[in-house]
């Protein structure tokens, strides 16, 4: 009898652990197929709201309109992730995206988001709070688009920075970048300009520019990308401070992005998106996070 008891205890504990073990891989498996989902509607959005609204002026000039392409981009992300512009609106969006950089010909803008004083306390106030609840079935990861729990709707919006040039300061001169190898020296000193192709300035100033065109290029690609990742980091310390007042304990922050990534964008006008934070279902189950990348492929150096 008491090998019996034991027997039946043995089993229950082998069928409590089996089925948590189940539950963990299915939940597991839903995350996984969640994950490849919002990477295709995440890239897709970007790619689309480039092709919508980048407008070539006769091969020489590239006129982005800001503003539209950020609209189309949340308008797409918003369809691809199963939802409507309507139902999943850009102001909820937005709570998971801290920045979106655009990466042009010789600097960076970026969009970022823009809250009043007085509309963080009327939303804060409880007039606003949406309140949804844990979502952790398999069916609804695949689904339908999630929220944070007890969220409040945001009243934020999308503003443009003014461009933030590529350059360093060496030696008494400014060197500002580009994306190709056309430079812009200036002299501190006497604010005298001089600007060309590295292989005609490197001559006039081999203090301040490397001796080959290889190492220029490793310098150019460096700088470019300290700008923007500074640039970047502002941005997500906003974004973090309006999370804050929001109750949003979610901390934002720059992740690590492979060189490979990087090369591709400072070397071709570019739409960067960081989107973070966005759940999968509840706080244990975990959150998505991308920095999506895409290039409008209108670059031409200057000279073609």
């Amino acid at each position: 009898m008491k090998h019996m008891n034991l027997s039946l205890v043995f089993t229950a504990i082998f069928l409590i652990v089996a089925l948590v073990i189940n539950e963990k891989i299915a939940a597991l498996t839903a995350i996984s197929r969640a994950q490849n989902r919002y990477n295709n509607a995440l890239d897709n959005a970007v790619s689309d709201a480039l092709l919508e609204v980048v407008d070539c002026d006769m091969g020489e000039r590239t006129t982005i309109d800001y503003a539209e392409i950020t609209h189309s981009f949340f308008r797409y992300l918003s369809w691809n992730l199963g939802a409507s512009p309507e139902s999943l609106t850009e102001s909820m969006l937005l709570q998971y995206t801290p920045v979106i950089a655009y990466v042009v010909d010789d600097g960076v803008y970026l969009m970022n988001q823009k809250i009043e004083e007085s509309s963080i306390n009327d939303s804060i106030g409880g007039t606003s709070v949406v309140n949804i609840p844990p979502v952790i079935s398999s069916t609804m990861l695949e689904d339908q688009p999630l929220l944070w729990e007890n969220q409040s709707v945001w009243n934020t919006s999308m503003e443009i920075s003014k461009k933030y040039l590529f350059y360093k300061e060496r030696k008494g001169f400014a060197i500002q970048y580009t994306l190709s190898d056309y430079i812009r020296i200036q002299n501190l000193s006497t604010m005298e300009v001089e600007e060309g192709v590295y292989n005609d300035l490197v001559g006039m100033y081999p203090e301040i520019l490397p001796e080959s065109r290889e190492a220029f290029d490793q310098e150019r690609r460096l700088v470019i990308i300290q700008c923007i990742t500074e640039e970047f980091s502002r941005s997500i310390e906003q974004h973090n401070r309006i999370a804050k007042k929001y109750g949003i304990q979610y901390q934002f922050q720059l992740p690590v992005i492979p060189n490979e990534e990087w090369y591709r964008t400072v070397n071709d006008i570019s739409m960067i998106v960081l989107f973070q934070g966005y759940p999968y279902g509840n706080s244990t189950l975990g959150y998505y996070n991308k920095v999506a990348l895409g290039g409008a492929r209108l670059y031409k150096e200057k000279g073609k």
